[in-house]
């Protein structure tokens, strides 16, 4: 037998395994996702290993306008979503994205990653409420399926680093949520922070305007050598402005696959094994507001960083 037909039969193999591997595990749905599943917040499931995953598993699309179109570049994509149990996608490059020539194959795209690969939510990134008005609103409305839309939102403007002032920052993100609220059905707005800072010594203050103002926050272990206490102030201070707000507040934790933080990780070790290390530090210990806050899943920056740190194995 040549080794050309040894290597075909190889891969034959292996896909069917993953194939129906992915069934058993839930991933691979192969009927279109209700809108209120999409929407739906759920914790956990269990493989049949019986290894715990968490639901949220989210990834950010870098260079979106280069993929939506191009069959090979999308389809690559996809597989390795669901070759790395990917729900969630939160999509950057937009503006060039939603133009009239890309438009149509992003929201074929968006329903294909619904009904096809289990990513219930497809999240629009957005640094200013300018954007809703002239590309997303537009773009949603003009879906009457609505598995062709955006269902989240995600407001990235940086104004720890400088980007404008935590007030500013407040006006959009609440603009975002008005706008969300108002769709049918509903879109949810989350964000992602850095630190407390900027104003100093008003921690407290900026997290109760956080959780007031979303349905989610997303918040980052940028490390080398991964640690909970690199997060645990950021989640106190959540987890008291949520108490005070009588809500359990969901959280997601973001890894960056970027060479510097987590590449050489993740050479080596799961993202499941990353958030398992931060799960581990949040369950054994104690602070203010821990009761009030809910870690959901965690998030990779980006694709382009983690699929080459974990490409798909075919043998």
């Amino acid at each position: 037998m040549s080794k050309v037909l040894i290597r075909r039969i190889t891969l034959i193999i292996l896909t069917v395994i993953t194939f129906n591997s992915c069934q058993k595990d839930g991933f691979y749905i192969s009927k279109p996702v209700a809108e209120n599943e999409a929407q739906a917040d759920i914790s956990t499931s269990s493989s049949p290993s019986g290894t715990t995953y968490n639901h949220y598993h989210g990834l950010y699309i870098d260079s979106t306008s280069s993929i939506m179109g191009d069959t090979v570049k999308e389809n690559s994509l996809l597989r390795w979503c669901l070759s790395k149990r990917i729900n969630t996608l939160s999509f950057y490059d937009l503006t060039q994205a939603m133009t009239p020539a890309k438009a149509g194959h992003l929201a074929r795209f968006l329903k294909l990653a619904k009904t096809q690969y289990g990513i219930k939510e497809n999240t629009a990134v957005v640094g200013s409420d300018a954007f809703i008005s002239s590309y997303l609103d537009s773009f949603n409305r003009s879906k009457t399926d609505t598995l062709e839309r955006f269902n989240t939102l995600n407001l990235e403007k940086e104004w720890w680093n400088g980007d404008g002032t935590f007030k500013n920052y407040v006006k959009i993100l609440t603009k975002l949520k008005q706008w969300g609220r108002a769709q049918t059905p509903m879109v949810k707005t989350e964000e992602y922070i850095g630190w407390f800072v900027r104003p100093s010594g008003k921690e407290l203050y900026m997290a109760n305007e956080l959780v007031k103002n979303s349905d989610r926050i997303l918040v980052h272990v940028y490390q080398q050598a991964l640690s909970f206490q690199y997060v645990l102030g950021r989640l106190s201070y959540l987890g008291q402005a949520a108490k005070s707000q009588g809500k359990i507040f969901p959280i997601v934790i973001i890894f960056s696959a970027e060479p510097g933080f987590s590449a050489d990780y993740f050479r080596i070790y799961d993202f499941e094994d990353a958030y398992g290390i931060i799960t581990s530090g949040y369950l054994n210990s104690d602070f203010p507001g821990k009761e009030n806050i809910k870690l959901v899943g965690y998030q990779i920056f980006d694709y382009s960083y983690a699929k080459s740190v974990k490409p798909i194995m075919l043998w």
